[in-house]
């Protein structure tokens, strides 16, 4: 994560820097200043950066926003770094992730990047987008402690350029997001990218000074109701859901053992209050291997039998492979999408396995492709129309 970053900034490695501007470099301060990296070299090339759009793709594709336009900024270091907040548009978590750099070299292509891809480029289209745009995490969590008190909504409202409705004493992820799609469709784009940018580094000094952290005793200090003495299922799913409502009728934000979690489930931050159920009163039931609904009676905080975490292992088996399944559909129906409809040449060849066997058996009979599909002609750099 970049958090000293613009929006519309990508901060590059060095190496791969020189790597995408270096022949662009040499045609401005010749070929010896940048071999040698001298101050007019690296002067020209943090120029050179700065007017720059690069291309950034954080695959599997899925979405529009998976591929952005930013501003690269040079830094050392063997790594990329992008603003905390075009993370969920990326789907980046910093667990490996890859990205890939491109350099746009034709004016064109600098002119389409900036106008298609960059974050101002996909707000300007879909206004829908920045509700995924919006802080979120402890910035968010931040936030919401500060607009605890008068004073605080005051600052955030400052922050914001528009005021952040509280609607339970404190502003939560839709408040916020919906405060900032009225400051886009009143004041535009720039301004609702220049209150998020401020919104989050606030958030992020809030937290810094706050010495909040999660506490390994949370749950300690919570009067929960009482168990149920019997193992029926039905009494213990009706459990988990008191453990839920109690948590959720909550108010006592700064407590220690409870007040930070608390908060930031309730207001969008991070998690939701049926996770905190979990932690401290239990799932409630799961089923086993036979089908049957049984009690899952102990916490995450205090600790599951062995019996229980084997019997949790035959949900979590299911889902991943409801998911795994879910991800195959997913990619299959947009490679289907991608596929070319048309049955000229190029067409035939883009869907073979085999594309070879399709131009040889052309070559053979003396095919031609006569381009009147929309693939074939972007595929060989044509417009779209016919």
């Amino acid at each position: 994560p970049g958090a000293g970053l613009r929006l519309d900034q990508v901060a590059v490695p060095e190496e791969m820097a020189w790597g995408l501007f270096g022949p662009a470099l040499c045609r401005e301060v010749g070929a010896e200043a940048v071999a040698k990296r001298d101050g007019a070299a690296v002067r020209a090339l943090d120029a050179l950066m700065a007017r720059s759009w690069v291309v950034v793709n954080r695959p599997p594709t899925l979405t529009p926003v998976c591929i952005l336009a930013f501003h690269p900024v040079r830094v050392p270091g063997r790594v990329l770094r992008i603003h905390p907040l075009v993370c969920r548009w990326l789907n980046a978590d910093f667990d490996g992730d890859q990205l890939a750099v491109f350099l746009p070299v034709t004016e064109g292509g600098q002119h389409e990047a900036e106008e298609r891809l960059s974050v101002a480029g996909h707000l300007a289209r879909d206004h829908g987008l920045l509700d995924s745009l919006c802080p979120t995490q402890e910035p968010l969590w931040a936030l919401a402690r500060l607009s605890t008190t008068e004073e605080g909504r005051r600052e955030i409202a400052e922050l914001a350029g528009i005021d952040v409705p509280a609607p339970e004493g404190y502003l939560n992820r839709q408040s916020l997001s919906t405060a900032m799609r009225r400051l886009l469709d009143r004041d535009g784009v720039p301004a609702a990218m220049a209150a998020l940018e401020r919104l989050e580094t606030r958030g992020f000094e809030l937290c810094r000074a706050s010495g909040a952290s999660i506490s390994p005793f949370f749950g300690a200090a919570l009067d929960l109701p009482a168990p149920p003495t019997s193992l029926e299922a039905e009494a213990w799913k009706a459990y988990s859901e008191e453990v839920r409502n109690h948590l959720s009728a909550r108010t006592d934000y700064e407590s220690p053992e409870h007040g930070l979690q608390l908060l930031a489930a309730k207001s969008g931050a991070r998690g939701v209050v049926r996770q905190l159920a979990v932690l401290v009163g239990g799932v409630g039931c799961v089923v086993n291997s036979e089908g049957e609904h049984v009690p899952s009676r102990r916490g995450f905080v205090r600790g599951m039998t062995a019996e229980e975490v084997l019997t949790h292992v035959v949900g979590m088996r299911r889902g991943l492979v409801a998911m795994h399944r879910e991800w195959a559909a997913l990619l299959a129906a947009q490679r289907e999408d991608r596929r070319s409809k048309g049955f000229g040449l190029l067409a035939r060849a883009m869907r073979a396995r085999r594309p070879g066997m399709v131009f040889a058996q052309a070559a053979a009979t003396g095919e031609a492709d006569p381009l009147a599909d929309a693939d074939s002609r972007f595929f060989v750099g044509l417009k779209g129309g016919s």
